[in-house]
C-alpha cells in the first residue's frame, strides 16, 4: 500500500492507496470552516463548506484527485479540539466494502454533477436566479422554440442533496439537456455572468 504525507499550511494530510484520503485539522482551522468538534452529527452545509477547498487542496499538494466521481466523507471530532476527516472514492471499491462504509459512523457523501433544470416561463425562471443569486453558481442558459428556458450548471451534492435544491420550487430536474434544444429547436442565451444576467433589467 502506497501511503505518503504532505503538509498543506496547517492542514495535513495523508494519502492512503489511490482511493483515500485522511486529513487532520487543527482546532484553529475547525474554527475557521465552523466545524464544531463538540458534536457528532454535521449538516450539510458544514460538510460541503470545508470539503470544496479539502478536495482543490488535496488535489494540488499530494494528488488526490477528484472529478465528477462519488466520495464518502467521515468526520470525526477529537478531544484535542482538533478534527480528522476521511475522504474515500468509490470508484474501484467492491460491493462489500462499499456496504461497509455505509454501515460507519460520522459518514455523509458528497459528489458533483451537471444539474439541469427546465423552467416553463420566463417569469420562474427569473425568481428561481434569484434565490441563488448570493451563490454565484457557473452556468449556462438555453431558450427552446416553445419558450422553455433550461438552466446548465455543476452542483455539489451532499447526502443526495444539491447545493440548490431551491431550484426545484421553480423547474423540472432533468438528467440530461434534451437532445433537441442543442440542436435546430434550441439555441444558447447566455454562457456568462448568467445570474446576473437573469436577474438584470435587461433580461
Amino acid at each position: 500500500m502506497d501511503i505518503g504525507k504532505r503538509e498543506v499550511s496547517i492542514l495535513e494530510f495523508l494519502n492512503i492507496g489511490d482511493t483515500k484520503l485522511k486529513v487532520t485539522l487543527t482546532s484553529g482551522e475547525c474554527l475557521r470552516y465552523g466545524i464544531d468538534t463538540t458534536k457528532t452529527d454535521f449538516t450539510r452545509g458544514e460538510i460541503k463548506g470545508v470539503m470544496r477547498d479539502i478536495i482543490l487542496l488535496a488535489e494540488e499538494r499530494c494528488g488526490f484527485s477528484v472529478t465528477s466521481e462519488k466520495i464518502l466523507v467521515q468526520l470525526y471530532p477529537l478531544p484535542s479540539g482538533e478534527c480528522e476527516i476521511f475522504v474515500t472514492k468509490l470508484t474501484g471499491l467492491s460491493g462489500k466494502d462499499r456496504a461497509a462504509l455505509r454501515l460507519a459512523d460520522g459518514l455523509s457523501t458528497l459528489e458533483h454533477r451537471r444539474g439541469i433544470y427546465r423552467f416553463s416561463s420566463r417569469e420562474e425562471l427569473i425568481v428561481a436566479a434569484r434565490a441563488i443569486a448570493g451563490e454565484k453558481p457557473e452556468c449556462s442558459l438555453y431558450v427552446d422554440d416553445v419558450g422553455q428556458y433550461y438552466i446548465s450548471l455543476e452542483e455539489g451534492i451532499v447526502n443526495g442533496i444539491s447545493d440548490h435544491e431551491v431550484l426545484i420550487e421553480y423547474a423540472e430536474r432533468l438528467k440530461d439537456l434534451p437532445i433537441h434544444v442543442l440542436a435546430e429547436y434550441g439555441r444558447l442565451l447566455i454562457s456568462e455572468n448568467t445570474i446576473d444576467r437573469i436577474i438584470s433589467e435587461d433580461f
